[in-house]
């Protein structure tokens, strides 16, 4: 639990930075609403998501964060029937080849200055490697896990 409540204060920063750099480019003083598309489905997890929504607004008053919770087998099909309409997610959390394919498209905004703020020397070299594309980071390596064969 301490180590999944770590990585999530880390990826309040992460959010945080995102977000903001998204609404640098955004003109006006309305609330800007940004949707997080997400294939999260523990509750523990979407507890902790609600969580760190929350404390981001609080600090952004200006800002929404509406969070969108998608089935792994939906999340493809719907990515791409928003693309073709126009109304893809300001942030999406996904698998990395959904990212890798995505970035090899150009679809993806490239995120090296984020991770430049955030440190690269803070990130496992592998796994900020793995978001690389054409030489620019598309995407945020905030999770890892281990896979288990049993017989």
């Amino acid at each position: 639990m301490r180590r999944k409540m770590c990585w999530k204060k880390w990826v309040i920063g992460f959010l945080a930075l995102s977000m903001l750099t998204l609404l640098m480019s955004v003109p006006g003083s309305c609330a800007k609403v940004i949707r997080y598309w997400t294939t999260e489905s523990d509750p523990m997890s979407i507890e902790i998501d609600f969580g760190i929504i929350r404390d981001f607004e609080e600090q952004n008053p200006d800002v929404r964060i509406k969070p969108e919770y998608i089935s792994e087998s939906d999340l493809f099909p719907k990515l791409m029937a928003s693309m073709r309409a126009g109304t893809e997610p300001e942030v999406m959390y996904g698998a990395p080849w959904l990212v890798q394919s995505m970035g090899a498209k150009g679809s993806l905004v490239p995120l090296d200055d984020v991770v430049a703020r955030l440190e690269r020397s803070k990130f496992i070299p592998e796994l900020l490697d793995s978001m690389v594309v054409k030489g620019r980071v598309i995407g945020i390596p905030v999770q890892t896990c281990t896979f288990q064969l049993f017989y």
